[in-house]
């Protein structure tokens, strides 16, 4: 994952997908590589999506967790 403020990003390992509770959704978890405990959580599901920046829309939602930091946006197949 690379952020404006981790250019290089920030390398996770042991990543999985599996389907979400409701079956309608997928969620994918990994480590973060050299730190124990410290996790990575991408939930995505099937619902419209307007991109808040460029208007474009996407049949996907997303929420990304990691770091004790949660965005939320769109995603595309």
């Amino acid at each position: 994952i690379r952020t404006p403020e981790l250019p290089d990003g920030i390398a996770w390992r042991d990543g999985r997908w599996k389907r979400d509770s409701t079956g309608a959704g997928w969620v994918y978890r990994a480590r973060r590589d050299g730190a124990e405990g410290l996790w990575l959580t991408l939930e995505v599901s099937q619902a419209p999506c307007t991109d808040t920046m460029s208007g474009a829309e996407s049949p996907f939602r997303a929420v990304l967790t990691y770091d004790d930091r949660r965005m939320e946006g769109c995603a595309s197949s």
